[in-house]
């Protein structure tokens, strides 16, 4: 039943309710959010990291957690088949019994593998 206000029709509850617009999701957190950095900055950024990952000529020594899955996110630090990604001087050591908190869940073989490596380089 429609009522009217004067000359002006008030749709009843019924009108409205099949004239709205279906409900949107809002958006995440994430989603409203802006980018930190402009995305050529980031990509500036990158390149600039992995030209000094290129030119490093110390001895670097990756560590992960057997049970971690960081093993393939190194592979590319490691591996000399991956141009300008490696540590040209890097060793890889994977620690036994231990996730991606190796410091904490096994500090001591961690110790022994940073002594070890320690004793071979200086």
């Amino acid at each position: 039943m429609n009522m009217t206000r004067g000359d002006v029709p008030i749709p009843s509850a019924e009108a409205k309710r099949s004239t709205v617009e279906p409900a949107r999701a809002a958006p995440t957190p994430r989603q409203a959010q802006k980018p930190l950095l402009p995305t050529d900055l980031v990509d500036t950024c990158i390149q600039e990291a992995l030209a000094c990952r290129a030119a490093a000529t110390a001895r670097v020594m990756i560590v992960t957690g057997a049970d971690s899955d960081f093993h393939a996110a190194a592979k590319p630090w490691l591996d000399q088949e991956h141009d300008g990604q490696t540590y040209p001087a890097a060793e890889s050591v994977v620690i036994a019994d231990a996730g991606h908190m190796v410091h904490f869940e096994q500090p001591g073989r961690l110790a022994a593998a940073v002594e070890a490596f320690l004793g071979r380089h200086l």
